[in-house]
């Protein structure tokens, strides 16, 4: 859906994590009306234009790292900087005997009304929860025998005083 949005070259093979990869510049055309990063301040939504790296397995074609920058800061909000870097990996659950393809670190570098910000959050014991459900169409159990008799209600009568 987004793609359309975005120029895309590739710079060459690159090394993660002692992994071969594809590095990948990417930025959102100007002309764009998705926005993958959006903002909304006082009613207001406010597109935030991004650009990029990241960086793909040569073997698996998993995304190993993704970087974005703000493509240029945003004057209605004050915003000079939006540094965003996540990388990923294999998660596995046990459980299920299956891997999923997971954020193993993000780190953000923000500045926002003049004031700088940094977070930085490892991700880690991952629960993954899932419902099995089967359908089994029947009567209701403890049915009441015969018809439903109905009961007239009569509203309450206001205080008189």
């Amino acid at each position: 859906m987004y793609r359309p949005g975005f120029q895309y070259q590739c710079e060459g093979v690159a090394t993660v994590r002692g992994e071969a990869t594809w590095q990948v510049r990417f930025e959102e055309k100007p002309d764009s009306q998705l926005g993958v990063r959006r903002w909304q301040k006082e009613g207001t939504i406010y597109n935030i234009p991004i650009k990029g790296r990241f960086w793909l397995s040569t073997t698996t074609y998993d995304i190993l790292r993704i970087e974005t920058d703000l493509r240029g800061p945003v004057q209605n909000l004050e915003l000079t900087r939006d540094h965003l870097s996540v990388d990923y990996g294999p998660v596995r659950f046990a459980a299920i005997n299956s891997q999923l393809w997971l954020p193993w670190s993000a780190e953000m570098y923000l500045e926002l009304h003049g004031k700088r910000y940094h977070h930085r959050h490892i991700l880690s014991d991952y629960l993954l929860f899932g419902v099995d459900t089967k359908n089994k169409i029947a009567a209701p159990a403890n049915t009441p025998a015969g018809p439903v008799q109905e009961t007239e209600i009569e509203p309450p009568k206001p205080n008189q005083e």
